[in-house]
């Protein structure tokens, strides 16, 4: 601001300059609030979904002792209707398709699988899923869908595992070179992990 020759023409001035932008300054101020409140307010909406997820899915797991799966189904497709997104409702996805897969009802832990594929923001999730739905696929002798579910990676930090599926999909499409390559990748990537899986080194040994 220029110097002034005296606190009255400061004041003229400043009125001046409020009357040309003191509504755009008004305005500027009033959006900043609003994203700053419409942030916490989505910041404190997130973490209270998060919460009541959270109490329905140890409900899920209290209902587990007693094998009343009908019920741990309703529980779960409460946390699907009202909160798909969430890490708590891939969880419970995932503890119903194991059961699932345990009495060889496939088609419904492919199913549930899959919303945790299309639904969860998380990549790990989503990988977790992949290799479980491909490694179901394969059980149902289908390779090829199989292979297709894995042609899709969410998170290179589970390359091992996809690795170790691969492997038994090369198997099966009686191509054991290709598998032995696969599973020495497999036993490489979780050594770097620190993982100790001899048994992918033995199988690389067998198919090479």
């Amino acid at each position: 601001m220029p110097a002034y020759s005296s606190d009255k023409e400061q004041v003229e001035e400043l009125k001046a300059l409020w009357k040309e932008y003191g509504r755009w300054i008004l305005l500027a101020v009033a959006v900043g609030f609003g994203v700053s409140y419409g942030w916490r307010y989505w910041q404190v909406r997130e973490v209270k979904q998060n919460l009541v997820a959270s109490d329905q899915y140890q409900n899920i797991l209290a209902a587990i002792p007693t094998n009343n799966w009908e019920q741990i189904a309703a529980k779960k497709q409460v946390l699907q209707d009202k909160y798909p997104k969430l890490a708590y409702t891939a969880f419970a996805n995932f503890l119903e398709a194991k059961h699932y897969v345990e009495l060889n009802q496939y088609q419904k832990a492919l199913a549930d699988l899959k919303m945790v594929i299309v639904n969860t923001e998380e990549p790990s999730l989503k990988q977790i899923a992949r290799i479980r739905s491909a490694s179901i696929l394969l059980a149902e002798k289908d390779a090829a869908a199989a292979k297709k579910i894995l042609s899709v990676v969410d998170s290179q930090t589970y390359a091992p595992m996809i690795q170790v599926v691969q492997g038994d999909i090369a198997l099966a499409e009686k191509n054991p070179k290709q598998a032995g390559v696969y599973y020495k990748e497999a036993f490489e990537g979780l050594m770097a992990l620190d993982i100790q899986q001899p048994i992918f080194a033995l199988k690389a040994l067998m198919y090479h």
